[in-house]
């Protein structure tokens, strides 16, 4: 009898057990019904993962079209164009970098930052991608060290940069000049202070500051060659008027009131990569007789020297 008694109780158990939860969850039902509260609820979670790459950039500044930036840019008005590859790596894949993204401009202290034009070229291997970055340098852009700085980004704004490459750039020393020949109005034996009817304009095509000389010849009489306006006799100056710097013939002086500075001589303002030379007769001697002079085959000479 005490062993049947205690089988009983254990069923029991057993069924509280496995009613319990209805009986909850109805009640639950119940309360949400007379109450219009829920005491329980549940709800949808979404949560998006995006990639946590970030793009890495590799510069290939051996391939610039011109070798010869090394010695300087070309001369002129004439550009130095170069093309610069570079490599991005993306761990969430090259379809995550956003093209439109990349840039790439050259700097250095003092100069004019250039901006490289870039467009996408190829794709490989899943993670990377090449682009194709061109930009002009100019005739006056300086010579020294330049550096490349390259960025990108990628569809979920993630960002990389890459400022680590250089590449230099060398001296360009030209000027070009206008006109190259001086004419005077009629002159008088003995007569002083005759400028010259032009002036010449220099253009600097380089990247260099410079400073100018002047090699001075003896001006002979076309009928007696005995006769000349004499080198020393004339002045030149970066101003309209005489009392310039003297000249010595056959010798290279340096007309201190010139300099002939960098930059885009063709704004032709006068002073932007420009400079004026006058060049004056202080005396005419009384001995000279009417008739033409000239420099014959020794013109004179013009050279830029480093500041």
């Amino acid at each position: 009898m005490i062993k049947k008694k205690v089988n009983i109780i254990i069923f029991s158990g057993i069924l509280t057990v496995l009613i319990m939860p209805f009986v909850f969850a109805g009640f639950v039902d119940w309360v949400k019904e007379i109450t219009g509260k829920a005491t329980q609820d549940t709800v949808d979670i979404n949560i998006s993962v995006v990639g946590s790459y970030s793009p890495t950039i590799q510069v290939h500044n051996s391939t610039m079209d011109n070798g010869n930036i090394n010695d300087g840019p070309n001369e002129g008005d004439s550009y130095t164009n170069m093309v610069i590859n570079i490599t991005v790596y993306d761990g969430d894949g090259y379809g995550n970098i956003n093209d439109s993204s990349v840039n790439m401009n050259l700097s250095k202290g003092g100069q004019t930052t250039r901006v490289a034009s870039c467009s996408h070229s190829e794709d490989y291997s899943i993670y990377y991608a090449n682009y194709t970055c061109s930009v002009s340098m100019a005739w006056w852009d300086g010579s020294g060290i330049w550096t490349i700085n390259a960025t990108i980004s990628d569809n979920n704004a993630n960002s990389g940069e890459n400022s680590s490459m250089t590449f230099f750039v060398g001296v360009t020393d030209a000027f070009v000049m206008n006109p190259t020949v001086l004419t005077w109005n009629d002159l008088t034996a003995g007569g002083t202070n005759q400028e010259a009817n032009e002036n010449i304009l220099m253009n600097n095509t380089g990247n260099v500051a410079k400073y100018i000389n002047v090699n001075a010849t003896n001006l002979y009489g076309e009928t007696d060659s005995n006769l000349a306006l004499w080198a020393g006799n004339f002045t030149v100056k970066n101003a309209a008027g005489c009392e310039g710097t003297a000249m010595v013939v056959n010798t290279f002086v340096n007309v201190t009131s010139t300099a002939l500075p960098v930059g885009n001589f063709t704004l032709n303002d006068g002073s932007t990569g420009q400079e004026n030379v006058y060049v004056c007769l202080e005396q005419a001697g009384s001995e000279l007789t009417a008739q033409a002079y000239s420099t014959g085959n020794a013109d004179w000479a013009f050279k830029i020297v480093t500041q």
